[in-house]
């Protein structure tokens, strides 16, 4: 059985998905066009209304969301 790094170095029509021309140190590009200007988001609704384990969980994404939105007013909606 290959592995999936082996089918991609041999398929040369979804290598270039896989392995960026510029190297390993090259900036992430963006798959498509912005639906929106970010830069003008200033407010966050985030809802969460199940139990506090799946509250916690969803800690990482909120501190991804502060370093991409470091301007906006994030706001959190729980359960009591």
């Amino acid at each position: 059985m290959n592995s999936l790094r082996q089918i991609i170095e041999s398929s040369p029509a979804i290598r270039h998905l896989a392995f960026d021309a510029d190297g390993p140190d090259a900036a992430p590009q963006p798959l498509g066009p912005a639906r929106w200007d970010w830069s003008a988001v200033k407010k966050v609704l985030v809802i969460r209304l199940r139990s506090i384990g799946d509250t916690v969980l969803t800690t990482p994404s909120l501190f991804a969301l502060r370093r991409f939105l470091p301007h906006a007013q994030i706001d959190l909606l729980l359960e009591d």
